[in-house]
């Protein structure tokens, strides 16, 4: 009786590299589809977020019979920054902060001594876009810090990544969300000049919350951001397509921010009509690929593209009475 006895060939070098780089390309294959289907996933949560606080807006004028403005009062004289409250205090009854909102004294800035820990102590879970940041945090208030309006500030405030349409145009606060009647300190609800029906474009043609631009250095810097809930944050998303000069290449401010760097006027970028455009921190502008999320004024959450002219589409984007209309299409 013979026996047999089988030998186990190992594997080549050659073999084991081949193996290897099989392996290589595919982890390279699959960690840009893994990628994108996370930030589907971010976008998604953002898009909510921003629904939210549209379906909020509608509470509150469903309670009030008028548009949250942008902030409770407007400073007066030459300086158009906004004091008070902003329009997301407002809202907060809407979004399951109305103990929050009952500890509000709205006789009171938010910048007064009493009124400080309850802006410090505002949390929510919906301003934040988890593609730009991964979790919530606070941004660290000093003495001259909110924007030369609060001289005495000190705290920790939440910020938040979504901004309300003032205006379309520089000339004309035409945005859903604009400001307020007249300096209604003492007043609740301050009063607004907006309603449902004074958006004649439509509803569904017309932004009223969108992703306010943050550049990635200017993250969690005081100097940058606002506090979610102060008059402040209502200076963010605007689309001012103010020209500034004289003939030839006039700057158009604001254009909508096509990446999370963009900073002053874009090199080489242009409006239709040839000017340059300018991206500061009060415009709009996301951190997901190629596009900013907008809540418009049915609730319904669209995304446009980074690359729409400023000095037009935006424009009809933003102004709730000027008789155009947007064109998602394009």
């Amino acid at each position: 009786m013979s026996s047999f006895r089988r030998c186990r060939r190992a594997f080549t070098l050659v073999e084991l590299l081949v193996v290897i780089a099989i392996i290589g390309i595919l982890i390279a294959l699959l960690l840009p589809a893994v990628q994108a289907a996370r930030e589907a996933g971010r976008r998604s949560a953002c898009s909510n977020n921003l629904r939210q606080l549209a379906l909020a807006v509608h509470g509150y004028h469903d309670v009030h019979q008028a548009l949250p403005p942008s902030a409770t009062e407007r400073a007066v004289g030459t300086n158009v920054e906004q004091v008070g409250w902003s329009w997301l205090a407002l809202i907060t009854p809407y979004i399951e902060e109305h103990a929050w909102n009952q500890r509000v004294n709205w006789a009171q800035r938010p910048h007064e001594t009493p009124m400080v820990p309850v802006v410090n102590e505002f949390r929510s879970n919906v301003l934040f876009c988890p593609t730009r940041r991964s979790q919530g945090g606070v941004i660290s208030m000093g003495p001259n810090q909110l924007f030369g309006l609060a001289q005495r500030w000190l705290g920790q405030a939440m910020p938040t990544d979504y901004a309300a349409v003032r205006r379309g145009t520089w000339a004309r606060r035409d945005g859903m969300l604009t400001d307020p009647a007249a300096r209604p300190i003492g007043r609740k609800p301050a009063r607004s000049q907006t309603t449902f029906g004074s958006v004649t474009d439509g509803l569904s043609n017309t932004a009223m919350l969108g992703e306010k631009h943050m550049h990635v250095d200017w993250l969690w810097r005081a100097a940058r951001e606002a506090p979610a809930v102060t008059g402040t944050c209502a200076s963010f998303g605007e689309f001012q397509t103010r020209r500034m000069g004289f003939g030839g290449n006039q700057n158009v401010a604001n254009g909508l921010a096509r990446t999370p760097r963009d900073s002053g006027p874009l090199p080489g970028v242009t409006d239709s009509g040839g000017r340059s455009i300018v991206i500061n921190e009060q415009c709009f502008g996301s951190w997901h690929p190629a596009v900013c999320l907008f809540a418009l004024g049915d609730a319904a959450v669209r995304p446009v593209h980074n690359a729409t002219d400023p000095t037009t589409v935006l424009e009809y984007l933003g102004s709730r009475n000027d008789g155009f209309t947007f064109n998602f299409e394009n």
